[in-house]
């Protein structure tokens, strides 16, 4: 059975812990990417003269510490909360951009801004087109055996007619 303080569902993320100024220099830090190294330094400047793997324990101590791992989980909880996006807020902001390359000239990418709206509210249905290439290819095993090209047609529901005609060349006469 999970730990009450372990189980991300059950902690209540509104009353954790305050960090400490420097912990949460390092935990934004490590947010916007930065290295644990990198963000170690930024949260502590004199830790920059220490060697690079005395800096990498210190880093890596201070993103386990239990209250640093409850606020990281909480920011990207925060953060997955509001990456949602709704249709609405996705055709407003089209709209938006439309209207700001249209004040600025930029009308192909104002068309874009619309296209992309339209498309996003089913306006525009996307056709795919494909070629039966079953008869083409009937066709080609028939040269090879007519009597499969009788056999396959009727299953494959193609009307191939008359066999011969379809699959021997014309002859030319002379007269």
């Amino acid at each position: 059975m999970r730990d009450k303080a372990t189980n991300p569902l059950d902690i209540d993320y509104d009353n954790l812990e305050p960090l400490t100024e420097p912990e949460l220099t390092f935990g934004l830090a490590v947010l916007a990417g930065k290295s644990l190294n990198d963000a170690y330094v930024e949260a502590h400047p004199n830790a920059a003269g220490w060697s690079r793997n005395a800096r990498q324990v210190q880093a890596c101590r201070e993103y386990a510490k239990p209250k640093m791992r409850l606020w990281m989980r909480a920011w990207r909880l925060q953060a997955m909360e509001r990456g949602v996006v709704t249709l609405e807020q996705h055709t407003g902001d089209l709209g938006k951009l439309k209207q700001m390359a249209t004040l600025t000239g930029n009308y192909g990418a104002a068309v874009k801004a619309e296209e992309l709206r339209g498309r996003a509210n089913g306006l525009y249905v996307d056709r795919i087109e494909t070629k039966d290439t079953t008869r083409q290819a009937v066709d080609i095993l028939a040269k090879l055996d007519p009597a499969l090209r009788a056999l396959l047609g009727p299953q494959l529901g193609l009307d191939l007619g008359n066999s011969d005609a379809d699959t021997s060349p014309e002859k030319e006469t002379k007269h």
